[in-house]
């Protein structure tokens, strides 16, 4: 029971960079070596390294996610 709601706080989709854009996927899409965007006030779709590199004007982060 604390399993499933705990998945139930994981966002279905994730918005990662795919060429230079972002691009909204299925959360079960992101991949090893995508560059997930969370914005402020977002959820971490996914495990993985945080990368703490707020860009001028865009106030979010990255993450690079890791393999299960």
């Amino acid at each position: 029971d604390a399993i499933s709601k705990l998945m139930d706080l994981s966002p279905d989709t994730a918005i990662v960079l795919r060429d230079g854009e972002e691009v909204e996927i299925a959360t079960e899409d992101v991949i090893v070596g995508d560059t997930v965007v969370v914005k402020p006030g977002g959820r971490v779709p996914v495990d993985g390294t945080a990368v703490w590199t707020p860009w001028p004007g865009s106030g979010w982060a990255r993450l690079s996610p890791i393999p299960c």
